[in-house]
């Protein structure tokens, strides 16, 4: 999603009666080891994703869960994990018989 239309999609979501403190994430290279993430508000996440110069593409998360990136350990995860290496809470995959 680009720029533009996270600007119309924000301010439709407010037009129609979201309210504009709604959290949102922007996700650029998710799940690698090149992943970034803005956090921001219905109101504020536009301007942040151009002053970040995120380009598309770009995954938009909107609502509440978006709160929860923290308490779930969310904003910074072991290398290992990122790429995949870790399944089974920390034990390395199985291998194919």
């Amino acid at each position: 999603m680009g720029l533009t239309s996270l600007l119309r999609l924000t301010r439709e979501l407010i037009a129609h009666g979201r309210p504009s403190d709604t959290p949102v994430a922007r996700v650029r290279h998710g799940t690698t080891e090149a992943e970034e993430t803005i956090v921001g508000t219905l109101a504020d996440i536009a301007t942040k994703a151009a002053r970040a110069g995120f380009t598309p593409p770009v995954l938009a998360v909107i609502g509440e869960i978006v709160r929860l990136r923290d308490r779930l350990g969310l904003q910074r995860r072991p290398a290992a994990a990122a790429r995949g290496r870790l399944t089974r809470r920390g034990k390395p995959p199985r291998q194919p018989v």
